[in-house]
């Protein structure tokens, strides 16, 4: 699966208007040398009537649709030489006040959305991501890392948000894929997987293994260019008996409505308090560089001695 991007409507606020653009796409034909041709539309919608769930006390009102066409880049070789053929999703919802789009397409997200729902105009769609960079990253490895993987959220329900380990991360140059876990693990593996952060300047992409009341196994993909996956190979929870596209609805619209805002405050709640910071950023690196030291000094009079 595709990473995904979120979009916010500011032109319609109608969620059934916005289904029926989408249901009856039209095709303009756009004969431009110079730009890409989107043509072959078929939308599906999945769900027959309109689904209604609640997320953060609010509820919410979504249908799902799988969308596919063609693009035709502009060239002089032969056209099915230049077509390529598209799939992807789109989840719409109506959270009360604004129509929302979570479409599994990245650079091309916003063109896409807007000829599916016929916008000519500027500013009809704009981005709604959440804004992630490296520090919120080495933020939720030390959480791991130090073992203070249950994050306080503001909720009158006893729901916990707990990080279970974080499954992987990329840097500037290369991948790291071994799994660093608040439980379970020993210190060698650890250390030797965290070592990977001491010598890469960015961390621009983490993937975290999150459980969340009743929903366990959510592994997360977070992006630098705002970009989330979600992999649902390993979930159990409130959803997983649902058809595949209702259970990735609801995962998805759990993470932009209640996960992620709650982990996005907790960061922002310690960077307050400052109980994250630049020095605490530096601590906490230094207290991994010295664990790697003894780590490898214990190695080698292992060594040494036989």
């Amino acid at each position: 699966m595709a990473s995904v991007t979120r979009w916010v409507d500011k032109e319609s606020i109608s969620l059934e208007n916005t289904i029926d653009n989408i249901m009856t796409i039209s095709e303009r034909e756009n004969d431009s040398e110079v730009t890409t041709r989107y043509c072959n539309w078929k939308s599906e919608k999945m769900f027959n009537e309109i689904e209604v769930t609640q997320f953060n006390n609010r509820e919410i009102k979504y249908s799902y649709f799988s969308i596919s066409f063609d693009s035709v880049r502009p060239g002089v070789e032969p056209v099915e030489d230049r077509t390529t053929h598209n799939k992807c999703f789109v989840i719409v919802y109506f959270n009360g006040s604004s129509v929302n789009y979570i479409i599994d397409r990245n650079s091309d997200a916003k063109t896409i959305l807007r000829k599916l729902l016929n916008y000519s105009g500027k500013n009809e769609i704009m981005e709604n991501n959440f804004k992630v960079d490296s520090d919120l990253f080495i933020w939720l490895i030390s959480k791991v890392y130090h073992d203070e993987n249950t994050i306080e959220i503001n909720s009158q329900t006893d729901v916990k948000l707990v990080l279970k380990s974080i499954r992987g991360f990329k840097g500037d140059s290369q991948d790291y894929l071994t799994k660093v876990s608040a439980s379970g693990e020993s210190v060698m593996k650890i250390i030797s997987t965290l070592s990977f952060i001491l010598e890469s300047r960015n961390i621009n992409q983490i993937k975290i293994n999150i459980d969340y009341g009743n929903n366990r196994g959510i592994i997360i993909e977070l992006n630098i260019n705002n970009s989330i996956r979600i992999n649902t190979e390993r979930y159990i929870g409130d959803y997983i008996m649902e058809v595949e596209e209702k259970k990735i609805s609801q995962l998805y619209l759990l993470f932009y409505l209640e996960i992620f805002p709650n982990l996005i405050q907790s960061y922002q709640n310690e960077k307050d308090s400052e109980l994250w910071n630049r020095e605490k950023n530096i601590e906490f690196l230094k207290d991994v560089a010295k664990a790697l030291t003894e780590s490898i000094d214990i190695k080698l009079n292992t060594l040494i001695s036989e």
